[in-house]
């Protein structure tokens, strides 16, 4: 029996570098040597997120929860990523953006 060989990935470290971006923007600068792009991300809805993020942040505007939410829902993509539900989730599960750039790795390297 073939088995279906899964990529390596790890949503764990997805889902916080998406914390750490929205908690605290200015540690996105922390990750702009990794060069990360939406596709180092294994969960899609993950990508999309990352794409938003880093659309506020090129144009110069605060990343937090509202202002993803926003262009989220202007993009038509906000219940895509699970609606504001899913993003208040990332946002709350992360404490601290202090880990970002490693995170940052392992999304990248997986």
């Amino acid at each position: 029996m073939n088995e279906i060989k899964e990529l390596p990935h790890d949503l764990l470290a997805e889902k916080s570098l998406l914390g750490c971006m929205i908690f605290n923007s200015q540690a996105i600068d922390e990750i702009s040597d990794i060069n990360l792009d939406k596709a180092d991300f294994y969960h899609p809805q993950y990508a999309v997120i990352f794409e938003s993020i880093m659309d506020i942040f090129h144009s110069n505007r605060p990343v937090d929860y509202v202002t993803l939410c926003s262009l989220l829902s202007e993009k038509g993509k906000l219940e895509l990523v699970g609606g504001q539900e899913a993003i208040l989730n990332i946002v709350e599960e992360q404490a601290s953006s202090a880990n970002i750039y490693h995170y940052g790795k392992i999304v990248k390297d997986k």
